[in-house]
């Protein structure tokens, strides 16, 4: 079973007020815009896929969670292949 989340987050386009210490200014950054944080994570093997669109359309949703899988599976491939065999 795999995991899926999108988080929406604001841009920005300076450093804070509680960085510089300067509050002038603050309020006329209106209408940056957001970003959509698209992540995946399998279940069993705690592998996470994250990634950042500019929207949350269903036609990137779709294409990201493809993409996931298929990242996924090959770095659980991967991991096994790695792994030493156990001897009893």
């Amino acid at each position: 079973m795999i995991h899926l989340d999108i988080k929406r987050l604001g841009r920005f386009d300076r450093v804070g007020h509680r960085i510089t210490g300067d509050r002038a200014g603050q309020s006329n950054s209106c209408g940056i815009g957001w970003e959509s944080v698209h992540v995946c994570i399998d279940d069993a093997s705690r592998v996470a896929f994250a990634y950042i669109f500019t929207n949350e359309k269903t036609v990137r949703a779709v294409a990201f969670l493809k993409a996931a899988g298929h990242r996924i599976i090959h770095s659980i491939i991967r991991t096994f292949q790695k792994a030493p065999c156990s001897t009893l």
